[in-house]
């Protein structure tokens, strides 16, 4: 059977927080960015000096006691103090985003993924507008912003202009600083074999859009033919990756398990596109509701290994996870075998390196590989790429 595309549907969004009125601040627009301080590049070409970075969320607030027009965001990408790049978006584009946010907040939908949006954190009492005049404690909630940039940015300022009282009015956040993150903690591939990379940290995934999942990595079993399977496409047997040994990346602690979840039931998504986006969307909802923020997760273990990165491995087959919580594994352990459990259209690994284990407090940390076969040193993975041990 041909290699699918794996899906891993990114949640949708937090309710409003309940927290007291803030009090009003001197400048009129309050900016909050979550995740704060930074965000991670990522390399698209190292001869061109090509990166790109993510902004997942950022809250622009009038925090003063008469209503604010919001006319524009700009984003200045600076090296060393200067602007060497600018992006805007303007007024017509953020009032249809404050539309669409504030219509998914009025039916409920942003209710399942407070680990995405924050709302209730970004918020601190304050209520989201549908348009872009911003009565007091009013907001609009930007989402996604993308950037690709080449030479060297070292931060990024964000500045809202808009108009009070008929007189131009501004606010910008700390800037953020733009890093190139290497984790201290030297990760080796979770498992033995040639692995397909069907899922990253490519624009074109769905990966990115994940604050805690932005630079997770689907891998997929294949064989010499670049096939995950043969057989009924319906049963987690068929393909080579299920039951397969899922390894320590590292040395650490057992931070978390979850056991004894069934398969995935594989047939409901053997459709078209269409349908099974809208399959998948419903069986997204069902899980979130029976399991809580990790309900697409499935089967999973979190290891702890210190400087503040865990280690996530998920969809993991049922009664496969050797270990407790608290228990010490070393790199290149058996903790578990690869399923069919959560949110997964085929049997796959879900690896990702995240910065807590709480899901509204953690951001996804860039993952690169040690010890691979054909690689000069620790490689950061791109889809489509094909990857194995080195000597396994």
């Amino acid at each position: 059977m041909k290699l699918k595309h794996i899906v891993f549907l990114i949640a949708i969004a937090p309710l409003l927080s309940g927290a007291p009125h803030a009090e009003a601040v001197s400048e009129p627009f309050q900016i909050i960015i979550s995740p704060a301080n930074s965000v991670y590049r990522v390399t698209l070409n190292e001869e061109q000096r090509l990166y790109d970075c993510v902004i997942h969320n950022i809250a622009v607030i009038n925090r003063v006691a008469t209503p604010v027009q919001l006319e524009r965001v700009e984003f200045q990408f600076l090296n060393k103090g200067e602007v060497v790049q600018t992006r805007v978006i303007p007024g017509p584009e953020l009032d249809a985003r404050a539309q669409r946010i504030f219509t998914l907040n009025e039916n409920g939908t942003l209710k399942e993924a407070e680990k995405e949006f924050r709302l209730g954190t970004l918020f601190d009492g304050a209520k989201l507008s549908r348009s872009t005049r911003l009565d007091p404690d009013h907001g609009i909630l930007i989402r996604l912003q993308y950037f690709q940039f080449s030479g060297e940015v070292d931060s990024i300022r964000v500045t809202a202009f808009g108009k009070a009282e008929g007189q131009a009015v501004s606010g910008a956040a700390p800037d953020l600083k733009v890093l190139n993150y290497q984790t201290k903690t030297k990760f080796s591939l979770p498992l033995n074999g040639t692995w397909y990379v069907s899922n990253g940290a490519g624009p074109d995934g769905t990966h990115r859009w994940g604050i805690g999942q932005e630079f997770a990595y689907d891998l997929v079993r294949v064989d010499g033919e670049g096939n995950s399977g043969k057989g009924d496409e319906t049963k987690p047997e068929s393909f080579y990756a299920y039951g397969q040994e899922v390894l320590a990346p590292a040395d650490g602690t057992v931070y978390e398990v979850r056991d004894g979840l069934d398969n995935t039931p594989m047939a409901q998504f053997a459709a078209d596109e269409s349908t099974m986006m809208k399959r998948l969307g419903e069986y997204q909802s069902k899980l979130r509701q029976q399991y809580g923020p990790r309900g697409t997760e499935g089967n999973y273990i979190i290891i702890d290994h210190g400087n503040g990165e865990y280690s996530v491995m998920v969809h993991l087959k049922k009664g496969s996870i050797r270990f407790k919580k608290g228990d010490t594994v070393k790199r290149g352990q058996v903790v578990a075998q690869v399923g069919q459990s959560g949110l997964s259209t085929e049997p796959h690994l879900h690896f990702e390196v995240v910065s807590d284990p709480d899901p509204f407090k953690q951001r996804g940390l860039p993952v690169f590989f040690v010890g691979l076969e054909d690689a000069d040193g620790p490689k950061f993975l791109h889809v489509g790429e094909f990857v194995r041990r080195a000597g396994k």
